[in-house]
């Protein structure tokens, strides 16, 4: 067993992934009061949906602190840690689709190579057993054949309210946002630009899409 060393850039595109990811938010909502009760310190007056974004930030930022720990272990190196923002790469001409089976396998090494040969880590506990819900998402979506749909989102922050095909005015509706199933990157362009659009947004949170997987 050989422990790989990740760049921040490389842990944090995954990151970047995961905050897109409805199949991962939806698994960690089922677990907002033990968040709210374990992180509390960290989160006072966030709603459900900033939480979850504030601790799939944690769970990544551990995760390369503790993959660089486990391999300056393992090798006796002494590879210091990224405090500074970094640039993340575009990822031109990669469907979104393959964006998201790319950070499910970046994920997944990454949680394999937080442990140095002898199964240590040094990840917080605190944080650990919802990493593992990310983690299990993941496997669950790489299993997806393709008659599945790989479900991602474009997050809009703004107060929610939703309707099935358009906002209108006073209704008041607990939901995370619209949901749309989508052909191609073409129509998803297009429906993007229209919550995006500042008549439309406000009234959504999450707009969630789904394009059915490569064959």
């Amino acid at each position: 067993m050989s422990v790989i060393k990740y760049t921040k850039e490389e842990v944090f595109e995954a990151l970047e992934g995961a905050l897109k990811n409805t199949r991962i938010k939806n698994a960690l909502l089922q677990h907002d009061e033990e968040m709210k009760r374990d992180i509390f310190v960290y989160t006072k007056n966030k709603t459900s949906l900033e939480l979850v974004n504030t601790l799939i930030e944690y769970c990544y930022w551990y995760a390369y602190i503790s993959n660089t720990v486990a391999y300056n272990l393992q090798y006796q190196q002494n590879e210091e840690i990224c405090f500074e923002d970094v640039t993340l790469s575009e990822r031109e001409g990669v469907s979104e689709v393959e964006k998201i089976k790319q950070d499910a396998r970046r994920t997944s090494s990454v949680n394999y190579n937080m442990y140095t040969n002898n199964g240590n880590s040094f990840y917080p506990e605190q944080y650990l057993k919802y990493w593992q819900i990310i983690v299990d998402t993941y496997k669950q979506i790489e299993s997806l054949n393709e008659k599945d749909f790989l479900v991602f989102e474009a997050p809009l922050n703004y107060p929610c309210v939703m309707h099935e095909d358009k906002a209108k005015e006073n209704i008041k509706i607990e939901n995370l946002g619209a949901f749309h199933l989508i052909e191609n990157e073409e129509d998803f362009n297009e429906k993007l630009a229209y919550y995006k659009n500042p008549k439309i947004s406000h009234y959504y949170e999450i707009v969630s899409f789904a394009i059915k997987a490569n064959s």
